[in-house]
Formats: C-alpha cells, structure tokens, sequence
C-alpha cells in the first residue's frame, strides 16, 4: 500500500474534510493491522449476482470480509477516538449521529461504527487502498451532506429492446435497460420471468432486460418521520397512473405489446443499504414470449403517443376504451380478449348512445370515422365486420358459442383468432385517430356522429 499523508488524503471534494482525514488515518492502521488476520467468508444475501466472469447466477455468493471481533478491536485504538471527535466538531455530523435517519419511506439508525465499517476496505480491495478508500468515503461523505436523497421506481418491461435506448418519455422518466443492480433486486423480486423457469444462470440476451425507469428526490429526515398517508396515496396514484400509460400507448401501437411485469422501488446511493419494495403484475405466458424492437419510427410514435395521453382531463369514454385494449393484451382466452375489444369499441363509438340499435351505431361509427385504407379495407368492410363482432360478442357474454358462419370479414368466413384480431386491428386504429381528434383543442369528444355520418354534401 502506497504511504499518503493524512494531508494529502484530503483532496478538497469531500464536504467534511477533517472526518475524511480521521478516516483514512484510521482505516491506513486498521488494514496495517488486519493484514496479519485471516479474512472470514461471509454469504451474500443477493442469490442473484453478476460473477467475475460476467455471467449472473443464482445460488450462495461468498464474500470476504475482515472479522468482526478484529474491527471491534481497533475501534478503542487512538485514531478511532480522532473519528468520534471529528463527528462532534461539526454541528452537521453530530445531529446524525445515533439518529435515525433516512427519508419517509425508511430509514436507519446511523452510528460512527456504522460509518467506519462502510469505509474500510475488504480484503481484496486493500492492493488498491487509496482508491477503495476514496471510493467508500466519497459515497458517505455524499450521504452526510446530503439534504434530499434520490429514489427510483423500474417497471421490468420484458421482451422490449432498442438501439437507443435510453428513450427519454418525459423529465425524469425513460425507458432503458435495467442496471446489474436493478437486474439483481428485480430477480430477487421476482419481477423478472425466466426463459427456463428455474434457471440458475441467465444468459447474455436475458440481462438485458428493459424498463421504464423514474427518479425522484426527497427530503432527507433525521430523527425518523414517516410518510403521511395523504403522501403515500399521491405517490402511489402517481406511480400507477406512468404504468398504465405506458401500457395504454404500447397496446395502441403495437398489436401484440410487451407488458409491464410489476414495478421495484428503491432508495438509491444510500450507504447504508437503503430500502426496497417490490410490487409484482401477473403476466402470462404468452406476454413473456412477446419481443418488441424500437427502430426510430416507433420510438417517435411511442413519444408521440405517450405526450398524447400525458394530457391531463382525457376524456372519461376514452380512457375506459385505452383501458379495455390493453386488457385484452394480458387474456389468455380468444373469448375473453373479444369481449374487451368490444368494451373499447362501444365506449370509443356510443359513449353518447342510449340503448337503441347499439350494434348498428357503432358499426356506422367506426365505419366513418376510421381509416379503412389503413386497415386493407373499405368503409363497408368495416361496418359489416363490427356488426358481426356485436352479435358475436352477445352470444359470448350470454353463454353460446359463434358459429363459423358469424365470423366474416371482409366477405369471407375466417377462423376465430384472424377474426378478433381484424376486429382489434380496426378499435385500434380508431382509437388511435379519437386521441389524435382530441388533441385539439378546439375538437371535444365525442364528435358530431351525425355529421360524421350523414353530411350534409
């Protein structure tokens, strides 16, 4: 280990040069002292971990460290006493000391034992002393400083990729891939579906897993405070609402979208280890074997979207229609995923309708207002095939079962699955013109349907 006056150890960065130097004094002897020991092996607590190799495994991880009885020991020497007098000299340090501190989500209780631990390199860090030390010390020195702390909430996005990410959606929120740190804690969530169920070792395509990510910044509290329920409700609405936008948008793009598996939250760059949550989503089998690339045609379409539904005060109709689309994303039944487009259609098409000739409103509706060029059809097309999906749809919802001569599109008999997606394709394109329609702000929704359909000229 290279000699470094305590002087020189301070390089001016750090908020609190003086425990910074009582630190490196302390941690310089303690090594020189430790270096006779035998290290202990302790066990990870991530069963989730990136090895030198490169390659993440789940299984026991060791790590080694110094013995515990031995730290204990050099913290009654004299330059661990410069350490506890270098806390008390400074107003800053000393009010968190022996204090709980952290944020309304969590926090921990914070001791110069504690901190003395953090900053002291482990065996195989101590070839490259000052560099560990730095490292360590840096990241504790950030922490005491610090008035607002950083939080980040990941919503694992499986089978998502792209050449550009990161995909900045709005101020502080993008998709991207997911960190080894956020990887680990979403495997050890279980937020991240495994190719081969129980694998043990994931391969290069299965890190990198995509996400959409959010960072915030709260207050740091020292004394222990926790959050308000009225706070909780608000970030919890607010972190529900950035998910279920995006699989709104991703459901009226694409038709056959990704899903969003449960969302992680954390406390980032806190040396005392921080909290984590996790809340899991179903997803079925079949949304884990979907891939989704964004080239940069997509990408502009998904930010285009995206800022499209961001507005606040989307129509009421619409939203339910968004919502029943994406539904229909996660069904598992052809049935079922019918019955959710059609709940799109209906309140995309009849939200003003009373209860006369529902089945032919919406298909004259969807017939005029979409674009049927777009969807290989002609406006007739599209207003036979919706009236067939009606009557489908009711004779689902009452228990009977389609006969094959129910299901035409465009003229001819087609098999179950090409008819609902025909019927998908066609609430998707019109659902996508109605948010175009309501953007702007001079349109409302819903439009004049009687114009729409009947002009005058």
């Amino acid at each position: 280990m290279a000699e470094k006056s305590t002087a020189d150890a301070a390089n001016g960065d750090e908020a609190f040069p003086g425990l910074r130097a009582a630190f490196y004094d302390w941690a310089s002897q303690a090594i020189a002292s430790l270096s006779g020991t035998r290290p202990e092996d302790s066990i990870d607590p991530r069963r989730w971990k990136r090895g030198d190799d490169g390659i993440f495994r789940h299984g026991d991880h060791a790590v080694r460290v110094w013995g515990h009885d031995a730290v204990n020991q050099l913290m009654r020497t004299a330059t661990w006493r410069a350490v506890e007098s270098a806390f008390k000299q400074d107003d800053r340090l000393l009010c968190q000391l022996n204090a709980l501190v952290g944020t309304p989500m969590g926090f921990t209780r914070f001791d110069s034992e504690r901190a003395g631990r953090l900053v002291l390199p482990r065996p195989d860090e101590v070839e490259d002393f000052d560099a560990a030390f730095a490292r360590r010390y840096q990241k504790l020195d950030d922490f005491l400083a610090a008035t607002e702390l950083e939080q980040s909430v990941v919503w694992p996005v499986p089978g998502l990729w792209s050449d550009l990410f990161p995909i900045t959606l709005e101020q502080d929120l993008e998709l991207d891939l997911m960190s080894d740190e956020e990887l680990t804690a979403a495997l050890e969530g279980g937020l991240v579906p495994l190719s081969f169920g129980r694998t043990q070792i994931l391969t290069d395509e299965d890190t990198r897993s995509a996400c959409m990510r959010h960072r915030y910044r709260v207050p740091k509290i020292v004394g222990g405070a926790m959050q308000s329920a009225e706070q909780h409700n608000e970030l919890e609405h607010r972190l529900r609402v950035h998910a279920e936008r995006l699989q709104n948008t991703l459901a009226l793009l694409f038709p056959e979208p990704v899903a969003v598996a449960g969302r992680l939250s954390r406390e980032t760059h806190n040396p005392l280890g921080g909290w984590t949550s996790y809340s899991p989503a179903d997803v079925t089998r079949a949304q884990v074997s979907r891939s989704l690339c964004l080239d940069g045609t997509k990408t502009a379409e998904l930010r285009d979207v995206w800022l499209r539904l961001s507005r606040p005060n989307l129509n009421k109709a619409l939203a339910l229609a968004l919502r029943r689309l994406s539904y229909q994303a996660g069904r598992e039944r052809l049935e079922d995923e019918l019955v959710d487009v059609l709940v799109a259609a209906e309140a995309l098409y009849l939200s003003d309708a009373g209860y006369n000739e529902l089945s032919f409103r919406l298909a004259l509706r969807a017939a005029a207002f979409c674009k049927p060029e777009q969807l290989g059809m002609g406006r007739r097309d599209v207003f036979e095939t919706m009236r067939s999906a009606y009557n489908v749809r009711s004779k689902i919802v009452h228990g009977e079962s389609p006969k094959s001569s129910d299901l035409v599109v465009c003229g001819s008999v087609v098999s179950l699955v090409e008819f609902v997606q025909a019927i998908e394709d066609i609430v998707r394109q019109g659902l996508r013109e109605a948010v175009a329609w309501t953007a702007d702000p001079a349109r409302s929704w819903p439009p004049d349907w009687d114009g729409l359909t009947l002009p005058t000229r």
